[in-house]
């Protein structure tokens, strides 16, 4: 938990900073591109990074979607791909220990799909779980029919 933390405030500063930056120089433009390139790429780099974990935990990214603001946004698109036992998920979550941006998506998912076993949409079936990657991070459930 406290490494989600660290990230999440790490992204929220760094989104600060560049703020900061961007009404205080005169190459605003530059300055912006080159801080929102970085967060997408250490992001997304994070990301890649965990998902032979997370593959193994029973989840496979479907999508990734950029949007290029202040802070930025990443929006990993997500789906279900095998049953994996809660306690063999928790023990991945573990190892993830030096990645907290992967910590954090795997963590998402699987709070997700344990919100999905406890409520029924009638006619429909989770399909997809988008994560928000950025400040404040926050997790989309998509059903459909």
């Amino acid at each position: 938990m406290r490494n989600i933390f660290i990230a999440f405030f790490s992204v929220l500063i760094l989104g600060y900073f560049i703020y900061f930056l961007i009404s205080s120089n005169s190459s605003a433009n530059e300055l912006q591109q080159m801080g929102i390139r970085t967060i997408v790429v250490k992001t997304t780099d994070d990301l890649y990074a965990a998902m032979p974990m997370i593959n193994e935990a029973g989840y496979d990214i479907s999508s990734i979607s950029v949007k290029t603001s202040i802070p930025p946004l990443v929006i990993a698109g997500f789906v279900m791909t095998k049953k994996v036992p809660f306690e063999k998920q928790e023990a991945i979550v573990n190892a993830l220990e030096d990645n907290a941006i992967g910590k954090m998506a795997l963590q998402s998912l699987i709070q997700a799909f344990k919100i999905d076993d406890s409520i029924a949409i009638k006619n429909m079936d989770l399909k997809a779980i988008n994560l928000y990657l950025t400040v404040p991070p926050a997790v989309q459930v998509v059903y459909k029919k």
